[in-house]
């Protein structure tokens, strides 16, 4: 498992911004539920959390709601 902080935290949300059609607009926060750790992040049209699973990155907007699911990102934590 790949631990992803500080600078190459920031890299995946601009990364995950893009691949979502927005842009990067900063902060970021890693937080921890159970075990589980989660980013989220700031785009210029909204908010998004990205939740890494056995299978790969899931992203879920301001609601809870999965928006983006990418399986080239696997085996992260953060």
């Amino acid at each position: 498992m790949r631990r992803i902080i500080g600078e190459k935290a920031c890299k995946l949300c601009v990364d995950l911004c893009q691949r979502l059609g927005d842009e990067y607009d900063g902060p970021y926060m890693v937080s921890t539920d159970h075990g589980k750790s989660a980013l989220t992040f700031s785009g210029k049209k909204g908010s998004y959390t990205a939740v890494p699973t056995a299978e790969g990155l899931s992203i879920r907007d301001e609601k809870g709601a999965e928006i983006a699911f990418f399986d080239d990102i696997k085996d992260v934590t953060f």
